[in-house]
């Protein structure tokens, strides 16, 4: 993904944030150089919600469709749904059956299960079971009834967690109170990061 971390500072009006890539030579509220003038606040970097699957193990993954989400998703996108196993390593479903391992570095990331040991030798060992079987061939995707969210709550299922996350006890849970939830914090960052692309910052009102 873009490496570019969006950084926040407050420079002379209290209460209006400053977002940027990189802090400007010169304030674009007073028309002051911020490096010879106090900030009311620092520049601080403003943590980004799209990650490297890689990093997060044992946990459900979501991007879109087609495209990545900085540069292509719309609240009409189609998301494309995953996990990955206790190595970060990826698991999906789709009109190719499984494909494993592929690269997911822009996604959001829904923490599953800790780090506990048992709990992570139990994931991998239903999801090596999943994937053997002959429901999660190609000839079986169906783009609306047999899909990867499919795939995935099947999964989640297997691994009894229902029990205690409730959300994944249908498909609508799943979507309307964990992946809605998490792509609505990713939309708020991505609408800020487009306007910074393209006017340079943003002005933020916080009061």
């Amino acid at each position: 993904m873009d490496t570019h971390d969006i950084k926040c500072f407050q420079h002379c009006e209290k209460g209006l944030n400053i977002l940027c890539f990189t802090v400007p030579v010169i304030c674009p509220l007073c028309g002051v150089e911020v490096a010879s003038t106090p900030c009311r606040i620092p520049p601080y970097i403003i943590s980004t919600p799209l990650v490297n699957a890689k990093e997060y193990p044992c946990s459900v993954i979501i991007k879109p469709t087609v495209g990545t989400f900085l540069q292509n998703y719309s609240n009409n996108s189609d998301l494309h749904v995953g996990v990955t196993d206790s190595d970060g390593c990826t698991y999906d479903f789709n009109e190719e059956g499984v494909n494993v391992g592929t690269v997911w570095d822009q996604c959001v990331v829904i923490r599953m299960i800790n780090e506990d040991y048992n709990l992570q030798s139990q994931w991998d060992y239903v999801l090596r079971q999943i994937i053997q079987s002959q429901t999660w061939s190609r000839s079986r995707y169906n783009e609306t009834s047999h899909n990867c969210f499919d795939f995935v709550l099947t999964f989640l299922h297997s691994c009894d967690l229902q029990r205690t996350i409730p959300a994944i006890q249908t498909k609508k849970t799943f979507c309307e109170e964990l992946v809605i939830k998490h792509t609505h914090k990713a939309a708020v960052y991505i609408t800020i990061y487009r306007k910074i692309q393209k006017n340079g910052f943003y002005i933020q009102n916080v009061k």
